[in-house]
């Protein structure tokens, strides 16, 4: 998801736990008399879409208020990171606590409605309390998620696009092991144009490669360019000597 869509969702999560969930810690008190409008809209939606709400037991105000002082504190935190776009590993553990804490709640409550109160969730009522509920569902999973890949990526949320690249190129790299690596540095060494004089030929695998052990043809052309390589005054000096050697014991032979 884009960063615009957590950074909506962080910035409504504490507006909506403060202005709503409050009233049901306080329902004398909150909302205030001077928004009227904002009591008879929960009034409203608590006796049409959400009967849990005008029971109110025990557990649900004690689960609001996990809600109340956990949900304001970690906003704060990751609009500051959406902003730097720096994700610091100390921030894993604690969006674990606070996804484990909305999807938990949003769970309890729809087992409570659909086994508690017997209410079904696929009927015209149903279905608009999963669309209000849902995103606090999806959004903290999705968000947990970015976060483990932003912390795995140094500390920076990269797009999804780069970050499937790279883990497919280090799988790739593990399956072959390190084959593309090395067919990389032929590739490279070949452009740029270093030559080998063996012939090349095929592997195993048939792969081109070059073959390292000359031929017998090979080894005598190779003798035959090194004797050429050597100086002329060698050559004829060596034949000089080895003919006056041979002329001196004619010689003695004779005498």
């Amino acid at each position: 998801m884009p960063p615009v869509f957590y950074a909506c969702f962080f910035l409504a999560f504490p507006v909506i736990t403060v202005l709503i969930d409050l009233s049901l810690l306080f329902p004398e008190r909150w909302p205030p008399r001077s928004l009227a409008l904002l009591r008879e809209t929960i009034q409203w939606w608590a006796n049409t879409y959400d009967p849990l709400m005008v029971r109110a037991p025990v557990w649900l105000k004690a689960m609001t208020l996990v809600e109340v002082v956990i949900v304001p504190a970690y906003s704060v935190l990751a609009l500051r990171a959406l902003r730097k776009n720096k994700y610091a590993p100390w921030m894993v553990p604690l969006t674990i606590v606070f996804s484990t804490v909305c999807i938990y709640s949003v769970f309890i409550i729809a087992a409570e409605n659909m086994y508690g109160l017997g209410r079904s969730l696929l009927d015209k009522d149903g279905i608009a309390w999963l669309l209000a509920y849902a995103p606090f569902f999806m959004a903290p999973l999705l968000w947990t998620v970015h976060v483990l890949q932003a912390v795995a990526n140094r500390g920076a949320a990269a797009p999804s696009r780069k970050i499937m690249a790279s883990i497919s190129k280090r799988l790739s790299n593990r399956t072959h092991g390190g084959d593309g690596a090395s067919k990389s540095a032929r590739v490279k060494a070949d452009k740029q144009g270093t030559k080998t004089s063996a012939p090349i030929v095929k592997s195993a695998r048939g792969e081109p490669r070059r073959r390292l052990t000359p031929t017998t043809h090979e080894a005598q052309l190779l003798v035959a360019e090194a004797d050429m390589r050597t100086p002329i005054t060698t050559r004829s000096g060596a034949r000089v000597r080895s003919t006056r050697g041979t002329n001196v014991q004619s010689t003695k032979t004779k005498t």
